[in-house]
Protein backbone atom coordinates (compact mmCIF):
# COMPACT_ATOMS: atom_id res chain seq x y z
CA UNK A 1 0.00 0.00 0.00
CA UNK A 2 1.56 3.34 -1.23
CA UNK A 3 0.88 6.41 0.53
CA UNK A 4 1.06 8.96 -2.82
CA UNK A 5 0.95 12.33 -0.32
CA UNK A 6 4.44 13.46 0.40
CA UNK A 7 5.83 14.65 3.21
CA UNK A 8 8.70 16.80 3.94
CA UNK A 9 9.85 15.58 7.10
CA UNK A 10 9.40 12.03 6.05
CA UNK A 11 11.20 12.04 2.82
CA UNK A 12 14.50 14.05 4.95
CA UNK A 13 14.45 11.43 6.78
CA UNK A 14 14.56 9.18 4.45
CA UNK A 15 17.45 10.89 3.04
CA UNK A 16 19.38 10.62 6.33
CA UNK A 17 18.49 6.86 6.11
CA UNK A 18 20.00 6.12 3.47
CA UNK A 19 23.01 8.34 4.29
CA UNK A 20 23.67 6.26 7.29
CA UNK A 21 23.13 3.15 5.06
CA UNK A 22 25.86 4.54 2.99
CA UNK A 23 28.26 5.05 5.46
CA UNK A 24 27.66 2.04 7.61
CA UNK A 25 28.33 -0.01 4.25
CA UNK A 26 31.33 2.35 3.32
CA UNK A 27 33.00 1.71 6.89
CA UNK A 28 33.18 -2.62 5.86
CA UNK A 29 34.51 -1.94 2.34
CA UNK A 30 37.38 -0.11 3.66
CA UNK A 31 38.23 -2.13 6.29
CA UNK A 32 38.48 -4.86 4.12
CA UNK A 33 40.68 -3.15 1.76
CA UNK A 34 42.86 -2.06 4.46
CA UNK A 35 43.44 -5.68 6.04
CA UNK A 36 41.36 -4.91 9.11
CA UNK A 37 38.54 -7.08 8.76
CA UNK A 38 37.94 -10.83 6.88
CA UNK A 39 35.67 -11.45 4.18
CA UNK A 40 33.34 -13.44 6.89
CA UNK A 41 33.01 -10.53 8.81
CA UNK A 42 32.66 -8.25 5.59
CA UNK A 43 29.95 -10.36 4.61
CA UNK A 44 27.97 -9.93 7.58
CA UNK A 45 28.48 -6.49 7.67
CA UNK A 46 27.16 -5.63 4.11
CA UNK A 47 24.46 -7.92 4.78
CA UNK A 48 22.85 -6.10 7.81
CA UNK A 49 23.41 -3.11 5.93
CA UNK A 50 21.13 -4.81 3.08
CA UNK A 51 18.20 -5.41 5.37
CA UNK A 52 18.37 -2.09 6.80
CA UNK A 53 17.39 -1.06 3.13
CA UNK A 54 14.24 -2.24 3.41
CA UNK A 55 13.38 0.96 6.21
CA UNK A 56 13.77 3.64 4.35
CA UNK A 57 11.42 2.18 1.26
CA UNK A 58 8.70 0.98 3.73
CA UNK A 59 9.09 4.35 5.14
CA UNK A 60 8.33 6.11 2.84
CA UNK A 61 5.75 4.24 1.36
CA UNK A 62 3.54 5.09 4.29
CA UNK A 63 4.27 2.39 6.67
CA UNK A 64 3.70 3.18 10.43
CA UNK A 65 4.76 -0.09 11.74
CA UNK A 66 8.47 0.20 10.19
CA UNK A 67 8.67 3.95 11.81
CA UNK A 68 8.47 2.43 15.00
CA UNK A 69 10.73 -0.61 14.69
CA UNK A 70 13.23 1.51 12.84
CA UNK A 71 13.84 3.85 15.96
CA UNK A 72 13.57 0.73 18.25
CA UNK A 73 15.97 -0.57 16.55
CA UNK A 74 18.71 2.36 16.58
CA UNK A 75 18.00 2.97 20.22
CA UNK A 76 18.57 -0.59 21.01
CA UNK A 77 21.83 -0.04 18.98
CA UNK A 78 22.98 3.48 19.92
CA UNK A 79 22.10 1.81 23.88
CA UNK A 80 24.14 -0.87 23.27
CA UNK A 81 27.06 0.99 21.27
CA UNK A 82 27.18 3.57 24.24
CA UNK A 83 27.65 1.08 26.55
CA UNK A 84 30.52 -0.75 24.90
CA UNK A 85 32.12 2.03 23.39
CA UNK A 86 35.47 1.12 23.04
CA UNK A 87 35.68 -2.00 24.90
CA UNK A 88 34.57 -3.98 21.90
CA UNK A 89 37.73 -3.44 19.60
CA UNK A 90 36.19 -1.49 17.58
CA UNK A 91 38.31 0.42 14.81
CA UNK A 92 38.94 4.19 14.66
CA UNK A 93 36.66 4.42 11.75
CA UNK A 94 33.59 2.73 13.30
CA UNK A 95 33.72 4.68 16.86
CA UNK A 96 33.78 8.09 13.86
CA UNK A 97 30.95 6.57 12.59
CA UNK A 98 28.99 6.00 15.22
CA UNK A 99 29.71 9.44 16.47
CA UNK A 100 28.45 10.64 13.85
CA UNK A 101 25.44 8.61 13.71
CA UNK A 102 24.20 9.51 17.28
CA UNK A 103 23.00 13.02 15.99
CA UNK A 104 22.23 11.83 12.75
CA UNK A 105 19.37 9.53 14.45
CA UNK A 106 18.26 11.72 16.76
CA UNK A 107 17.14 14.36 14.20
CA UNK A 108 16.04 11.27 11.78
CA UNK A 109 13.48 10.44 14.58
CA UNK A 110 12.62 13.84 15.29
CA UNK A 111 11.70 14.15 11.61
CA UNK A 112 9.78 10.96 11.63
CA UNK A 113 7.85 11.92 14.59
CA UNK A 114 6.92 15.50 13.78
CA UNK A 115 3.52 17.01 13.57
CA UNK A 116 3.65 16.56 9.67
CA UNK A 117 5.03 13.35 9.95
CA UNK A 118 2.59 11.75 12.34
CA UNK A 119 -0.32 13.61 9.94
CA UNK A 120 1.31 11.15 6.53
CA UNK A 121 1.55 8.38 8.61
CA UNK A 122 -2.40 8.32 9.97
CA UNK A 123 -4.40 6.03 7.21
Amino acid sequence: MSNNKQCEDVESAVKLMWFGIGLSTAVPLIEKFTGVIGAGALFFMLAMCGLMCIFPYKILNGSNAFRYVFVVINVVSLLWGLATFGEMGETVLQKIVFLISIPMFAYTAKLLFSKQANEFFKK
